[in-house]
């Protein structure tokens, strides 16, 4: 079997299966490091780098968007009411907007009792 980059390639796709991306850039770290020594030893070894590979992120791993504060304060102070109170609600308490607008029918149905 040849160490080329396809061959790798295939091994790190496998691999991502049943393991997340950490462990298999550990793996391949191990496995270059190994590689190197070889290669410092004097033993011929095939010239390839871990960048050449391409390792898909973890599912789920994408960073959630989110407002900064400044972001927040303009667009608190843009909105019309009633956004602008359900906006507000939603940055002090950590709720979705969704959920403070189900917040508010619950209110109007209380109200209307």
């Amino acid at each position: 079997m040849a160490l080329d980059i396809r061959a790798l390639q295939q091994f790190a796709t496998k691999m991502l299966e049943a393991n997340s991306r950490k462990t298999i850039l550990n793996v391949l770290g191990t496995f270059f490091a190994i590689l190197d020594y070889a290669r410092k030893c004097g033993l011929r070894v095939p010239d390839t780098t871990l960048p050449a590979l391409t390792i898909t992120a973890d599912r789920g791993e994408t960073e959630t968007p989110y407002f900064r504060p400044d972001d927040t304060a303009r667009i608190i102070a843009g909105a019309k009411e009633p956004y602008r109170t359900i906006f507000a609600l939603a940055w002090c308490t950590g709720c979705a907007p969704v959920n403070c607008s189900a917040l508010q029918e619950v209110i109007w149905i209380l109200n209307a009792s």
